[in-house]
């Protein structure tokens, strides 16, 4: 009669060390390769892989928003200086030197809206803009874009944008020759 229990049911023979008197998922079973034998886990050790998943998801949820925390300073540091940047809109007439944006490649249209750095390179604002908040340099030549270069720009954006735009050359040069 003993072997009448196990009859349709051939896991208690294949697998004599598996109890059937519990609802333990396999998972939490390891077979051992040397000596094919499964050996369970203990309860405490399944509950210390859980706790350590929660701990490493909640330590990455923390460094995001320390992340977060200095970013936003950071970010709101770039915008102030960004607003400092004078910005203007494309106008084909004023023979810009430009004809299209370094950073996205594409021609500029009469009216869109361009940001010129310090440096005199000009961007579409967007892209600028954008590049600006990860790296506070120009995309052309490196320049570093500083507050001691923003406020002797703004000394030079006295004369006006167009001006400087058309202009060979920022240095006032021009200005003493005699008018042509």
């Amino acid at each position: 009669m003993g072997e009448g229990t196990n009859m349709g049911n051939c896991l208690p023979l294949l697998f004599p060390n598996l109890s059937h008197n519990d609802d333990r998922s396999p998972l939490e079973e390891v077979i051992d390769t040397s000596g094919n034998n499964i050996i369970r886990r203990p309860d405490s050790e399944l509950q210390s892989a859980y706790m350590n998943e929660l701990w490493i998801s909640e330590t990455n949820n923390e460094r995001s928003r320390q992340e977060m925390l200095v970013e936003d300073p950071k970010k709101a540091h770039v915008s102030a200086l960004l607003e400092q940047i004078p910005a203007d809109t494309y106008n084909k007439e004023a023979k810009m030197r430009e004809i299209e944006c370094p950073i996205c490649m594409v021609d500029f249209v009469d009216g869109d809206p361009i940001r010129y750095l310090p440096c005199m390179h000009c961007y579409h604002k967007k892209c600028v803009d954008d590049w600006l908040m990860r790296s506070f340099s120009c995309p052309s030549c490196m320049e570093p874009v500083d507050s001691a270069m923003l406020s002797s720009f703004a000394a030079h954006t006295v004369r006006g944008l167009e001006a400087l735009a058309c202009s060979p050359a920022t240095s006032g040069i021009h200005d003493n020759l005699p008018p042509s």
